[in-house]
């Protein structure tokens, strides 16, 4: 009686996944019966892209767009939106089948008109700004190149002030779009000239090693050698250099950046 009823609970697990296979198979069938045009007509007239397509229509004369089917589980089509001059514009996630878009992100590009029109409005403000005039004391007197965040809906300023050049962001109260240029909030200031990490320890490294070796007892001691360096850190320009031949400690220097000196030569 056991062993019938172990094999009718078989038969029916079998039965089960053999019909969640197949619904499966049909979803993934069913969902090839729309063409690239059916699916972007979808997602074009759907509320989340009618009005933003109208206005890029608006701005640059027409937008264009492709679509793949990704053949996942959930019957999912990725659609990408661009304008008439290939600027992103958005893409989204969606199921033909339920014709339901799951996700999405959505950019509008800005105009070179618009952009002029923004630029005076910005430098207003961050010429005033109590932030900016700490570090440029007339931010308004340089060129300033502005382009349109759609994704994060700021403008993005940069500030061509030489070695002392800005980049900073700024968000309008209705700035979901270009045109949106009321109540402007200062919201980022970057400093485009700065390295990365890697970059500054090398550059520093190599300056340590440079001041280190001019020293005469260094070069004495190294003198007709192939040699090798490590230097580290000790603390605030406070470095050490430590010359190795042949994988054997020569000599270590302790140098002072902010001078240029050597402060200590030590043989092992």
């Amino acid at each position: 009686m056991k062993k019938n009823l172990l094999f009718s609970i078989a038969i029916l697990l079998a039965f089960v996944a053999g019909s969640l296979f197949s619904s499966r198979q049909n979803n993934l069938e069913a969902q090839t019966n729309f063409t690239d045009d059916d699916v972007i007509n979808m997602v074009a007239t759907s509320p989340q892209f009618s009005t933003v397509l109208a206005d890029v229509e608006a701005y640059t004369g027409a937008w264009k767009a492709v679509t793949f089917d990704t053949k996942n589980a959930y019957g999912i089509w990725r659609v990408y939106f661009s304008s008439a001059n290939d600027d992103q514009v958005g893409w989204a996630d969606v199921n033909p089948q339920n014709g339901k878009i799951y996700s999405w992100d959505v950019y509008i590009p800005a105009t070179d008109a618009q952009k002029e029109v923004a630029i005076p409005i910005l430098k207003e403000y961050l010429g005033n700004h109590p932030d900016m005039l700490e570090l440029l004391p007339n931010p308004a007197q340089y060129e300033f190149y502005v382009d349109y965040d759609g994704w994060n809906n700021h403008w993005g300023v940069y500030i061509a002030a030489d070695e002392y050049a800005l980049w900073v962001t700024v968000e309008f109260e209705n700035g979901g779009s270009p045109t949106g240029l009321e109540n402007p909030e200062l919201t980022g200031i970057y400093f485009p000239d700065l390295p990365d990490y890697d970059q500054w320890l090398q550059d520093t490294q190599a300056k340590a090693v440079n001041i280190a070796f001019a020293n005469p007892d260094i070069g004495a001691a190294l003198r007709g050698n192939t040699w090798t360096t490590q230097s580290e850190r000790v603390e605030g320009d406070i470095w050490s250099v430590a010359f190795f031949v042949d994988d054997n400690l020569v000599v270590t220097a302790t140098v002072d950046l902010a001078t240029e000196e050597v402060i200590e030569v030590v043989t092992p």
